[in-house]
């Protein structure tokens, strides 16, 4: 890992030791060349690096450099949006208010922009789950109000109530 990339330029490394070296490493020792091999490294966003990545753009180390606070900080929020169930969120116990903002404002973003039910009825891709489907029928929305007109009546005639 960091001897290969100190003294070949190149590395195996994983994204968490890339993320390590430029949390720890990169400004107490003025590493820039170290620094751009691990942000090629840190290219590599999927489920399983996404939220270590996203971390590491949140750092002070990161503050002014655009590649990192903006572009990839971008690509992640994407992929947080689309697959946050197939993540671990284990290293979200170490997250600072920044991005967990950011992670919730996504993750509201997606549910509130999710389609409504009406909306979706309206695609001819959708179908309609088996409850849906039974809350809106016809004879359930009967039974539903016949249920609630004797609740009232029992309710009026009861002397708990008065």
């Amino acid at each position: 890992g960091m001897l290969e990339l100190v003294y070949f330029g190149a590395t195996s490394m994983s994204v968490r030791d890339a993320c390590g070296v430029i949390a720890t490493l990169v400004l107490p020792y003025s590493l820039s060349t170290i620094r751009g091999v691990c942000e090629v490294i840190l290219d590599d966003v999927n489920p399983q690096t996404c939220l270590e990545i996203l971390n590491i753009t949140y750092s002070e180390v990161c503050r002014g450099r655009t590649k990192m606070t903006n572009e990839l900080r971008r690509r992640c929020l994407e992929l947080i949006k689309e697959d946050f169930g197939s993540m671990s969120i284990e290293c979200l116990r170490d997250m600072g208010p920044e991005m967990a903002f950011d992670i919730v404002s996504v993750l509201h973003s997606n549910f509130k922009g999710s389609k409504s039910n009406e909306d979706a009825a309206k695609d001819s891709s959708y179908e309609p789950t088996a409850a849906e489907l039974f809350i809106t029928s016809p004879r359930a929305v009967h039974k539903a109000s016949e249920a609630r007109e004797q609740f009232k009546k029992k309710k009026h005639k009861s002397s708990f109530f008065k």
